[in-house]
């Protein structure tokens, strides 16, 4: 779906459209599955990025039928990191903020 915006005297238009990415721990039972279905997360706490994936994914959710369990929504996604391998809960992150997540 492409969304125009006009404001004053600017007009906007998306660049792209960005995919959003699950981040748990590799022992986490989600982590062998292939792909994650909205139902998958329900009753999993949720930890957001609010800058740049809080709507899509909470239409992601409403398209599925199903209300997400958001416990954490930050802007830093160095803490989601973090707080993921802690085990505070589930990231959810866009394809941006996954790049250069550090490696072993």
């Amino acid at each position: 779906m492409s969304t125009t915006f006009t404001w004053l005297t600017f007009v906007t238009f998306p660049l792209n459209r960005e995919e959003i990415y699950t981040v748990f721990k590799e022992n986490h039972p989600l982590a062998a599955k292939s792909v994650i279905q909205a139902g998958d997360l329900m009753g999993q706490p949720l930890i957001i990025s609010k800058a740049d994936c809080k709507p899509p994914v909470m239409d992601w959710f409403e398209q599925a039928g199903k209300q997400p369990q958001i416990k954490y929504v930050l802007n830093n996604y160095l803490t989601i990191l973090n707080m993921v391998q802690e085990g505070l809960g589930i990231g959810i992150m866009s394809e941006l903020s996954t790049m250069n997540l550090p490696t072993t």
